[in-house]
């Protein structure tokens, strides 16, 4: 009965020790074989080959669809001088990518007149007004090139919504275009079997790169990293009124102290500091108050700008037409409408 227990403890012995089989090798006898046991982390070792390998898929389909869009837009480009037949669906493609083109014509022609205009009133300015003509140009031409962008950027994906059309109706093209369209299935494909190895391998863990909780985790601290981020910008980075503060709270206490005798030698040339002299409470009210003070007119100087900027350049909407009679005067509605609108509204 002992020999038996003994030997059902030295077995679960060596079980133990077979986690530690170098540490441990030297103690157990020939006799006995160690049990390996299960290999651990297996799981979570393959999950992660499977989101390296899924990665890498999902990076050959990102770039085959660059260069499906880059193939498309080339295609869209050598398909824009062409002609639709009447009743074909590219006709309104077509259209779409001729307005963008005579945009871009125009807007290269306002560049062109606004630099003419800046050096015919150079020429009549007057040498302190010169400044002004080079920077109101300037200010003009980046305007311009700036919508010109935009319209650029509007004109390749009208390109791009060419091409696909384009490849969706299986046109009969040649030269340029059709080496094109051939590159555009090309990259389509690989892109789309790209993306379904990449479902394939995380199908096994639930379509998830990471565990669950993992991106439980994750989506919480992107969610507190925002406000973090928020409150961080705006400690190390204070808006103007906090810097009008600031500075108004730095004068003060490099204007004024409550030491008369600091004050004196101070206005004599004896070291260098604050050379007004107030009392303690007036010290305290200037250095609370003042910088309040300013930063509130500050932040309402801003507020005012804002307001003025908007409705000076906001739209204005289209002026109501006045109720006119048959004869082509005001009716009587229309002439009180348009007293009303005078005087304004009423009290």
């Amino acid at each position: 009965m002992t020999s038996s227990a003994e030997q059902r403890c030295a077995s679960h012995t060596w079980r133990l020790m077979a986690y530690r089989v170098r540490r441990y090798r030297h103690g157990v006898p020939e006799d006995v074989v160690l049990d390996p046991g299960r290999p651990r982390g297996s799981k979570l070792s393959d999950r992660w080959r499977a989101a390296l390998a899924a990665l890498r898929a999902r990076s050959e389909a990102r770039r085959a669809l660059r260069e499906e869009r880059r193939a498309l837009l080339r295609l869209g480009e050598a398909l824009a001088g062409t002609t639709a037949p009447a009743g074909d669906g590219l006709r309104g493609a077509l259209e779409e990518v001729a307005r963008h083109d005579s945009a871009i014509a125009t807007m290269q022609g306002a560049a062109s007149a606004t630099l003419q205009e800046d050096r015919a009133d150079y020429a009549l300015a007057s040498p302190w007004a010169r400044p002004l003509v080079v920077a109101r140009g300037l200010a003009a031409r980046c305007v311009v090139r700036d919508r010109l962008r935009q319209v650029r950027n509007e004109r390749a994906a009208a390109c791009r919504r060419l091409g696909a059309a384009a490849l969706e109706q299986s046109l009969a093209i040649s030269g340029e275009a059709a080496r094109m369209a051939v590159a555009a299935r090309d990259a389509r494909i690989r892109a789309v079997t790209a993306g379904g190895q990449a479902e394939a391998l995380l199908a096994p863990f639930g379509g998830s790169a990471v565990p669950q909780s993992v991106g439980c985790v994750g989506r919480e601290v992107a969610a507190f990293g925002k406000p973090l981020a928020r409150e961080l910008r705006g400690q190390l980075l204070p808006r103007l009124p906090a810097l009008a503060g600031l500075v108004v709270g730095w004068w003060v206490a490099s204007t004024f102290t409550d030491s008369q005798l600091s004050a004196t030698l101070h206005s004599f040339g004896i070291g260098s500091g604050p050379r007004r002299a107030v009392s303690s409470g007036t010290l305290r009210t200037l250095g609370f108050w003042l910088p309040i003070l300013a930063a509130a007119l500050c932040s309402y100087a801003g507020s005012r700008l804002g307001a003025l900027v908007r409705t000076r350049y906001a739209p204005h909407p289209p002026a109501a037409e006045t109720p006119v009679d048959s004869q082509g005067a005001l009716s009587v509605s229309g002439q009180a409408e348009e007293l009303s609108r005078q005087r304004g509204p009423s009290l």
